[in-house]
């Protein structure tokens, strides 16, 4: 009993907080959201921290593994953002240490420890940047 309440909740007590809302009765749906907006404070996918921009270039190329078909929109930031030393390695871990559940095989074709292919020459495509120029807030927009 005790190897399924650890694979089905993680742990005794998620059970016993589980088990507790199913005895009085609670409503499990109001849990739930009240859950969700208190992840919602605590992450957000456009703070500044994470984005720290809403500039970017772009530019038209392809997929980064095969078969590379040319399909894709690129959008990439105008300013780096920063991450500690602990996220790159988890980043690089989940990147180049991930397998497929159902086949155990590698899920990215890696080139020099890297997951894309070489850089690729840009032929005739253009590079375009968005900047505040482009968006800029309504009251300075022109009638």
């Amino acid at each position: 009993i005790n190897e399924l309440i650890s694979t089905t909740f993680g742990s005794h007590e998620k059970f016993l907080h589980y088990a507790n809302l199913m005895r009085t009765g609670s409503d499990f749906q109001s849990e739930k959201e009240e859950h969700g907006r208190r992840l919602s404070e605590i992450w957000h996918p456009y703070d500044s921290s994470i984005m720290p921009t809403i500039y970017f270039f772009g530019y038209d190329g392809s997929l980064t593994e095969p078969p590379c078909t040319e399909i894709v929109s690129w959008f990439v930031m105008d300013t780096p953002m920063t991450i500690s030393r602990y996220q790159l390695e988890q980043m690089k871990s989940i990147l180049f240490t991930n397998v497929d559940s159902e086949t155990c095989q590698p899920t990215s074709v890696h080139h020099q420890n890297s997951v894309a292919r070489p850089i690729q020459e840009t032929g005739s495509r253009q590079v375009w940047r968005c900047t505040r120029n482009d968006f800029p807030p309504d009251n300075e927009r022109p009638n």
